[in-house]
């Protein structure tokens, strides 16, 4: 049987690869509002991109979310309702990327051969998605289940020196981070096509004031880093510990706002009405703190009941 800690690992091994090619999709979703070609599309399509942009960034608040959980609640330490936690986020954000794939290459297939066409691929790399994300597990999962013992015990909980945890912290900040530098780049690219200088200059400070959220989240998601190898050499102590799960807890409140806000200028770009943009944006802003803070804090709140005796938040400077 597989030790938890590895487990652990893997799992955050593989949100990693998910969350980045959620982000780069984004970032292509985002820019292609700003080309030529988008504004030729018919309304119902233009709906059905913004439709593939909201899927993705749903997927990233989902992928996002273990990173908080796991200051928050579990405090760096290793268990096995991390474990399920961080596995469901991942099963759940496939659901969203599936059907944006499916969705981007509708609209692939539409401009290149045709509406028959696009249909065709677009249903095919849908189902295919589905299939290899979904069904091929599923399957496997329950040819499994009845090869090994009802009873399966698992390993127990042990707490976790300080090094390991600063490694695993370590890793959720690379989570992060290469999504949010993919993410970045390509909105950097936005402020140079033609599309965004036709925008309505109050457009454009949304624009520039996104890109400075991002800007800021990237600076506090690097700090870690850098703290850790010029101030502490290297050194694994709790006082580094606790610096850097407070930066990765507050590089997340930029980055959303900074999501939302080229969200909110990608809406106002399509539909042109104030309150849709505003209402899309500031639901999706929800969805984000929700999952990021909101569960989190509620899960501590509710474990302090049952354990006060638990060890401070991480980020809490401790006497």
């Amino acid at each position: 049987m597989t030790a938890l800690k590895d487990k652990i690992e893997f799992a955050i091994s593989e949100t990693r690869v998910l969350i980045l090619g959620a982000q780069v999709l984004i970032g292509l979703d985002y820019q292609s509002v700003f080309q030529p070609g988008f504004q030729r599309l018919e309304l119902g399509n233009q709906a059905l991109k913004l439709a593939s942009l909201g899927l993705l960034m749903l997927a990233t608040a989902l992928l996002c979310a273990p990173a908080p959980y796991y200051c928050v609640v579990e405090k760096g330490e290793h268990s096995w309702s991390f474990h399920a936690f961080i596995t469901r986020m991942a099963e759940w954000s496939l659901l969203p990327m599936a059907i944006a794939l499916g969705i981007d290459l509708y609209l692939a297939g539409l401009q290149a051969a045709g509406p028959v066409a696009g249909k065709a691929v677009g249903i095919a790399g849908g189902a295919a998605a589905f299939l290899l994300w979904y069904g091929w597990e599923w399957a496997t999962k329950r040819t499994r289940s009845k090869k090994i013992s009802v009873v399966e015990k698992k390993e127990p909980e042990q707490p976790l020196p300080v090094a390991e945890k600063i490694k695993d912290l370590l890793r959720e900040d690379r989570v992060v981070l290469p999504g949010v530098q993919a993410l970045l780049g390509f909105q950097f690219v936005v402020i140079l096509v033609d599309g965004f200088q036709k925008m309505p200059q109050y457009m454009k400070y949304v624009h520039v004031a996104s890109l400075c959220l991002m800007s800021l989240s990237t600076i506090l998601l690097i700090a870690p880093a850098a703290y850790h190898r010029i101030v502490e050499q290297g050194e694994a102590t709790e006082r580094f510990y606790r610096l850097a799960s407070m930066l990765l807890i507050l590089a997340l409140v930029p980055l959303a706002l900074g999501m939302c806000g080229d969200l909110f200028v990608v809406v106002m770009q399509v539909t042109k009405s104030m309150t849709v943009s505003l209402t899309v944006s500031s639901v999706m802003l929800l969805v984000f703190y929700g999952l990021w803070f909101g569960y989190a804090f509620y899960r501590r709140s509710k474990q302090g009941k049952t354990a006060p005796e638990k060890k401070v938040l991480p980020f809490t400077r401790t006497s």
